[in-house]
């Protein structure tokens, strides 16, 4: 029996190349069906991009608002400062210290405009009242503040915002004293008034105007009787 292996003695050498170019072929299938080990990863990113992309676009839209929104605040500041801005808190000859124009004020002009506010100032921020009773209970001087600063009602069975409460009320700023602004410092004057409460259309707080042409330095006056007992829900519209 004739052996091929034996007689050709390049028989092992061949089988042996054979056997090598095999395994490469089966490394090289296998290869083609191993997955990827970075596939998942790169779906992952994707999905991530897809995902984040539109959070991304809102918050730069978010962040161009907001933006376009502070230069716009900053704006009606500089309006404020350059047309609105009139008076400051100076020595008084009434009493203490008080309102001074530091340059002309028109008849008819509020002085007092609030910048990046509405047409009825920072009402909306609301108030609440306060009864004497609450005040006695204060730290010594707070209450002073209260009653020398804000109104006075007489809270009776169902009048609004009395839930609670009886007799002598202040309708305190939800702000509190610290957000007072310079309108309060007003001194008291009947027959010098050159200020006089108004009503804007649609406003529940009351504001001021000129009654007068007002020169720089002149202290700003108000009567003060025009409260009442009521405050200032007596003022008409």
């Amino acid at each position: 029996m004739h052996d091929d292996d034996q007689s050709n003695p390049h028989a092992g050498s061949m089988r042996q190349r054979k056997g090598q170019v095999s395994r490469a072929e089966e490394r090289r299938g296998k290869q083609v069906l191993t997955p990827d080990p970075w596939s998942w990863r790169r779906g992952f990113c994707v999905g991530c991009c897809v995902v984040a992309l539109p959070s991304l676009f809102l918050a730069f839209s978010y962040h161009q608002g907001w933006l376009e929104s502070a230069s716009s605040r900053r704006e009606a500041l500089m309006e404020n400062l350059r047309n609105r801005v009139y008076v400051r808190i100076g020595r008084s000859n009434v009493h203490g210290v008080g309102v001074i124009a530091v340059r002309s004020i028109s008849k008819g002009t509020n002085p007092f405009v609030i910048a990046n506010s509405g047409p009825c100032g920072d009402e909306n921020v609301g108030s609440a009242f306060v009864s004497e009773d609450q005040l006695h209970n204060l730290p010594e001087g707070v209450g002073e503040i209260v009653r020398a600063f804000y109104g006075g009602w007489e809270c009776r069975e169902g009048r609004s915002g009395c839930e609670g409460l009886r007799g002598w009320t202040y309708g305190v700023g939800l702000k509190g004293p610290n957000g007072l602004d310079i309108s309060y410092y007003m001194n008291h004057a009947r027959k010098r008034a050159n200020m006089a409460p108004t009503k804007p259309p649609g406003c529940r707080w009351v504001s001021f105007a000129a009654t007068r042409d007002i020169g720089a330095g002149e202290e700003l006056l108000l009567d003060h009787t025009f409260m009442g007992p009521l405050g200032f829900q007596e003022l008409p519209e």
